[in-house]
């Protein structure tokens, strides 16, 4: 009985491994079904024309290239027109060569300066460009501003100034143009004094002019007056306020031999054109010349400063002396005004002050 089971047992397990075995070889892939056929085209009805085959659609050729279109004949340039001759005349001026580079055209700036409705005609010299030259302008320097209004027989020339600067703004209905000037152009004012003003054309003159002016500094802005030098401190308290008397007798050292002798020339005309005010009055008064020059020299010297009062009195003192002295044939001013009086025109010079003082204020206190 155990010998069955035990011979059972192995049967089994030997079934159990072959059917193991079995399980782990891969089966072969199926082989795919076989096309079904396709049913045959039905025999044409009697008498009926076949249909012939489609031929084959041939293939497609590349589309042509388009051929490049000839370029249009090149027109000519067009030439500007000839400057107006007053214009180019006036351009021509600018440069020492006498001959602008290029056309012209390009150096004008054109808008409605007053008020008719053409356009009138500005120059900034600093655009200009000479033949044979870089710029006729050094930066820094003042430069010419012209203005040539529209007029029916062409461009006339209306105003013209040798500015420090210009600009013109546009955003308003009519173009404004400011102007920066220096000097006596400002008025009574000292030499290296700026001030700015508008340009205004003035309808029943028929011509340009500048409104009011506003004094700046170098860097643009605005300054309560002039900037007058400031006074010495070892000048006489009454050569400001003009009561400043030569002394009847010359100081040792000094007197009208020794103010006009070559060295002191030398030494006041160099504070003169130096514009040294205080120095020039310091060696006058040392002088104790009563003449007409030294007088000259001190009205000028207070204008300069800012003195008008005091100026307006060294000048009347100046032309009285230049009166009396001349009718004693002393007075080398008034007698030769240019050849011994040192290249200056006292007569000439000093009415002109006092013209100009007319209108001035009183100057700094």
């Amino acid at each position: 009985m155990s010998a069955r089971r035990s011979l059972s047992v192995l049967v089994l397990l030997a079934a159990l491994a072959a059917a193991a075995t079995a399980a782990a070889v891969p089966r072969p892939a199926a082989p795919p079904p076989a096309p079904r056929p396709q049913p045959a085209a039905p025999p044409p009805a009697p008498g009926a024309t076949p249909k012939p085959a489609r031929p084959a659609p041939a293939p497609s050729k590349p589309a042509p290239k388009p051929r490049p279109k000839p370029a249009p004949p090149r027109a000519p340039a067009k030439r500007a027109p000839p400057l107006p001759a007053a214009v180019a005349s006036y351009l021509q001026t600018l440069c020492a060569s006498g001959q602008v580079a290029g056309d012209g055209w390009d150096y004008l700036q054109q808008f409605d300066l007053d008020g008719d409705g053409d356009n009138d005609v500005l120059i900034d010299q600093r655009q200009v460009r000479c033949a044979g030259q870089n710029a006729p302008h050094r930066p820094g320097t003042p430069f010419r501003m012209a203005i040539l209004l529209s007029r029916p027989g062409g461009p006339v020339l209306s105003a013209y100034a040798d500015v420090i600067d210009l600009q013109i703004d546009r955003s308003g209905s009519a173009p404004a143009v400011t102007v920066v000037l220096r000097g006596t152009d400002c008025g009574n004012v000292p030499p290296d004094q700026l001030c700015r003003s508008l340009l205004v054309w003035q309808t029943a003159a028929r011509k340009f002019g500048v409104g009011p002016k506003i004094f700046i500094d170098e860097n643009g802005r605005v300054l309560p007056g002039p900037r007058w030098p400031a006074l010495a401190e070892d000048l006489p308290p009454g050569f400001a306020i003009g009561k400043l008397n030569m002394p009847k007798k010359a100081p040792p050292g000094g007197g009208c031999n020794i103010f006009y002798s070559d060295s002191q020339r030398d030494i006041l005309m160099g504070a003169y054109r130096r514009s040294d005010w205080n120095e020039l009055a310091r060696r006058t008064i040392a002088m104790g010349c009563n003449s007409d020059l030294p007088w000259y020299f001190l009205g000028l010297s207070a204008e300069r400063m800012g003195k008008f009062d005091a100026a307006r009195i060294y000048y009347a003192k100046a032309l009285e002396r230049a009166r009396k002295l001349s009718l004693n044939l002393f007075s080398t001013c008034a007698i030769d005004p240019l050849g011994n009086c040192w290249g200056i025109n006292l007569i000439g010079e000093t009415n002109g002050a006092m013209a100009r003082l007319q209108t001035s204020p009183g100057g700094n206190p």
